[in-house]
């Protein structure tokens, strides 16, 4: 008898260990599915959507960290500043060595106008890659708003080092030209600046916020022609509503002031 108890005490924890398996890799792959839709929406500029379906990957993954981010940058690109800063500091519990979380908190808290602590979780992102040029490009921003102008241009120009690195071993790398064109509009150098805005333009002709960086520059320098051309193309190209609406209000303030 106690064998048969025994076997059938075995026989119900194998089913039960064998069932809690099962609905654990069924929910693993209902989560991912949902994760790839979230992405798929993410990648059309669909961010509610995307949000929907990242919410829905967490649901059946409570502790998926790449959900909680990608569901954070959605947050962040429909202007949910506070639903943003919860996915990135869970993020960042989930995987505490992920500078690109630090790297958006930093760049939600600026855009909220809390400088120090923008500058204290880049800081953090800059430890953790000390090679990281979009950190030091906001820390930079960061210190601007501040008025610490002299360690503003120390970030700056380390953006520009870092990034003559990337383009040495990538020439073909848009973002890098990009990233160090904004870099050195920030230290006054608009003509370098400009440069490479063309030379990111050149070899990623369909991005659209390249062109509208350049025509703000172009603006700048009172090179109207050029920065309306470049402002148009913005609309052309972009299906970003932030970017469409940066360029419209640029364009507005060009022709008022052309009559």
């Amino acid at each position: 008898m106690k064998n048969k108890s025994l076997k059938k005490s075995t026989f119900v924890i194998i089913l039960v260990f064998g069932l809690f398996c099962l609905i654990w890799i069924i929910c693993y792959i209902v989560s991912i599915i949902h994760f790839a839709c979230g992405v798929n929406y993410f990648k059309q500029n669909k961010y509610n959507l995307a949000i929907i379906e990242f919410t829905k990957s967490i649901q059946y993954r409570p502790n998926f960290e790449e959900a909680f981010y990608n569901r954070g940058v959605a947050y962040f690109k429909i202007k949910k500043y506070n639903l943003a800063i919860s996915d990135f500091k869970k993020s960042i519990k989930l995987k505490p060595k992920n500078p690109e979380a630090y790297l958006n908190l930093g760049a939600i808290y600026i855009k909220q106008g809390k400088y120090d602590l923008a500058i204290s979780v880049l800081n953090k992102a800059i430890e953790l890659k000390p090679n990281f040029a979009e950190a030091f490009f906001n820390r930079g921003l960061a210190y601007i708003e501040k008025g610490s102008f002299d360690r503003s241009i120390v970030d700056f120009k380390n953006v520009i080092k870092i990034l003559i690195k990337d383009i040495t071993l990538n020439p073909k790398d848009a973002e890098a030209y990009a990233n160090r064109g904004a870099a050195y509009f920030f230290i006054g150098n608009l003509h370098q600046a400009i440069a490479d805005l063309t030379e990111a333009i050149r070899l990623a002709p369909q991005e659209a916020k390249f062109y509208l960086n350049r025509g703000k520059i172009y603006a700048k320098l009172r090179r109207k022609d050029k920065a309306l051309a470049d402002l148009r193309k913005v609309l052309e190209l972009s299906k970003d509503p932030e970017l469409m609406e940066e360029a419209k209000g640029i364009i507005e303030q060009l022709i008022k002031s052309k009559k």
